[in-house]
């Protein structure tokens, strides 16, 4: 009689993944990207140089960036940013300290998110609505750039997030429940000002007028008191600022007025919304699409009321606000999130293979274009491929290190692994996309982030430009200088420049300019001598040039 082998299990995940596994996919998600790189132009420069002047000024109520007053934003972000590079500077360098408050706030975010799911969708206790949340999060493709940078909005996306968790508590524990949503109408006001709290506090009124679940007595008595919360907050950080410096407050008020004032060209703006939101909110927009079809009888019942009325407030301040800029339209996304949860697993068969294969396959690609691009800068095959890369940024040489190498082989022999292993399960493709976004976003941060800092990052720049300053004193006037520019001098060697209102209006022997575009020198009179020039390496846009005056 033949004897019966033993064959060892399979190793099968489960879907959507949790606990530790959960955490890894989170870690990995939010650590590559926030760091191993210096400040890139854009938000990250920018909110890095106003964290360190926050951080050298010793002041925690009005943000500054390179000595100038720094309205865009309250200061929420800049003060975790400020105890996260106390914290962590003597670990991780400073800039990476500071972005360390994105991985904070984006962990609240996904915390909020995945209680508010279970809360609202879930039925036992076991249920996996709110992991399946945070696995639509991390493959949202509006959230790939911003998470990994230093970026006030992220605070905004956690208040929203705590607020539509409070609202849901308020149907169970009103008062419990009403605290929560004041502090995250509070936390909003911090982080973003008076258009970001508009984008939470009116749901305490709009949504007992749109569902019955939140009209009762109770519920109301909390949401209200919650309310009172939020707004004593707001109150108390008017008058601290009045009180402490009233010329910041003045000039903040009047930022803060013109942007609740509706914009001309309202139109425009929300047709980029349109044609801007399916790939920025992918895949959650057509998961929540799908949602909504299922749940057509049901507008009103908590689960579809709570983040379609989000939806609509979010949408309604970016609009009157006008800004067209893609980080403006994060807010849009947590609700569309909250939507697509409870329905990521009861799509058709069929759609549900499909989603699965076409994340299987595109994920697969990409990361196979990540390595030829990284064979061909090592070296130089093929040829046309690393030409390419040498003429976008001229000069780039590759520093092979056997640890990227390394990782990088790892990073894809998990996704293989993954993609290859597994139980069926209609959120399969959910979690694939998500895993997917996670192992291409390693991938690309460990083999391209040589090539990525190279052209993105102003410190030859600063470095160049500090020496040929050296030892000349006096103040520094700047001429068309951009906040990027501003921040990465100031972060990198300590140039504080002066705003130029008007054309050779201010006192200073030095005066540095900025020329975009290819035009030809343009000396700012006859008086002043040019002592030194310089561009970032591969930008053929910018020109920056230093004049004495004579």
């Amino acid at each position: 009689m033949p004897i019966a082998q033993s064959v060892p299990p399979r190793l099968k995940f489960t879907y959507p993944p949790r606990g530790w596994l959960l955490a890894a996919a989170v870690l990995v998600y939010l650590l590559f990207g926030n760091l191993g790189h210096d400040p890139w132009k854009g938000d990250d420069a920018v909110h890095i140089g106003v964290a360190k002047s926050m951080l050298d000024r010793g002041d925690w109520l009005v943000p500054y960036l390179a000595g100038e007053l720094f309205t865009d934003y309250p200061p929420l972000y800049f003060w975790a940013a400020k105890l996260t590079a106390i914290l962590l500077g003597w670990l991780l360098p400073l800039h990476d300290a500071f972005r360390m408050a994105s991985v904070l706030f984006a962990v609240a975010m996904f915390g909020c998110l995945a209680a508010t799911a279970h809360a609202l969708v879930g039925s036992t206790k076991d249920d996996a609505n709110g992991s399946i949340s945070v696995m639509i999060a991390i493959g949202t493709l509006g959230f790939l750039a911003p998470f990994h940078e230093a970026q006030p909005l992220l605070a905004v996306l956690a208040a929203q997030a705590m607020a539509m968790l409070g609202l849901v508590r308020a149907l169970k524990i009103p008062w419990r429940g009403g605290m929560v949503f004041g502090a995250g109408v509070g936390l909003a006001y911090l982080s973003g000002g008076f258009s970001h709290a508009l984008m939470v506090a009116p749901l305490a009124l709009l949504l007992p007028a749109l569902a019955p679940a939140w009209r009762e007595r109770k519920t109301l008595s909390g949401l209200l008191a919650g309310l009172l919360v939020g707004l004593s907050v707001i109150g108390l950080h008017c008058v601290l600022l009045q009180l402490l410096d009233p010329g910041a407050f003045a000039t903040w008020l009047e930022q803060e007025a013109a942007e609740l004032q509706p914009k001309a060209g309202m139109h425009t703006l929300l047709a980029k919304v349109a044609v801007t939101l399916p790939w920025f909110a992918w895949p959650a927009l057509p998961i929540a699409a799908w949602a909504l079809w299922c749940e057509r009888h049901k507008l009103r019942s908590p689960a579809v009321a709570l983040p379609l009325a989000a939806f609509a407030l979010a949408l309604v301040c970016i609009a009157v606000a006008g800004n067209s800029r893609n980080a403006a339209l994060l807010p849009l996304a947590p609700p569309l999130i909250l939507l697509a949860t409870g329905h990521a697993k009861t799509m058709r068969r069929g759609l549900a293979n499909a989603f699965d294969w076409f994340g299987m396959m595109s994920m697969t690609f990409f990361m196979a274009l990540i390595w030829i691009g990284y064979i061909a800068m090592a070296t130089g095959w093929p040829s046309r491929l690393a030409r390419q890369a040498v003429r976008i940024e001229p000069g780039f040489v590759l520093q092979v290190s056997v640890f990227d190498v390394a990782l990088g082989i790892a990073i894809t022999a998990a996704w293989l692994f993954l993609i290859f292993s597994g139980t069926r399960s209609n959120c399969r493709g959910t979690v694939h996309w998500a895993a997917g976004i996670c192992a291409f976003w390693a991938l690309a941060m460990t083999l391209w982030v040589q090539w990525v800092d190279y052209g993105r990052s102003y410190r030859p720049v600063s470095k160049s430009l500090a020496a040929a300053i050296d030892s000349r004193a006096g103040c520094i006037a700047g001429r068309d200088l951009g906040d990027s520019q501003r921040a990465s001098f100031y972060y990198f060697d300590g140039i504080v420049t002066q705003r130029e209102i008007e054309r050779n209006s201010l006192p200073c022997p030095m005066l540095l300019v900025q020329q975009n575009g290819r035009r030809a020198e343009e000396p700012p009179g006859a008086t002043w001598r040019k002592i030194w020039e310089g561009r970032r390496r591969g930008d053929r846009n910018e020109m920056y040039r230093l004049y004495v005056q004579d």
